[in-house]
């Protein structure tokens, strides 16, 4: 949910088990959430128990729904073992120390490195 200080929480269980449901709710809230254009939104994993590469892959789609309605996320707590998860997908540098959501022209940076040669971010 997205309470009234723009955070929005995930829940214990962010895997395959719980998507696409999950992740259809979470893009509901933040599409229909009142914070405006431009506006951070945080997104708090503080609760966040079990996840996978699935989890991984909505933190990704979450973050192209709020660039494509001029937002910015910002990670908060996020657990050790999703930024392992991260480094194996190549995507540790998008989880930046700052904790801010990279900016598209990052993401298209990073894929301009990757080795595929590919103009987007891979499918997990």
């Amino acid at each position: 949910m997205i309470d009234a200080e723009q955070v929005l929480k995930l829940p214990a269980l962010w895997d395959l088990t719980v998507m696409p449901k999950a992740l259809e709710e979470m893009l509901s809230l933040l599409d229909r959430s009142s914070v405006g254009a431009g506006a951070d939104i945080v997104v708090d994993l503080g609760a966040v128990e079990r996840f996978d590469s699935a989890g991984l892959a909505a933190l990704l789609e979450l973050q192209r729904r709020a660039s494509a309605n001029g937002r910015k996320l910002r990670w908060q707590a996020m657990p050790q073992n999703l930024h392992e998860l991260a480094r194996v997908y190549g995507l540790s540098q998008w989880f930046a120390e700052t904790g801010q959501a990279p900016s598209s022209n990052h993401l298209e940076s990073w894929a301009q490195q990757s080795p595929s040669g590919t103009s987007q971010v891979p499918a997990l």
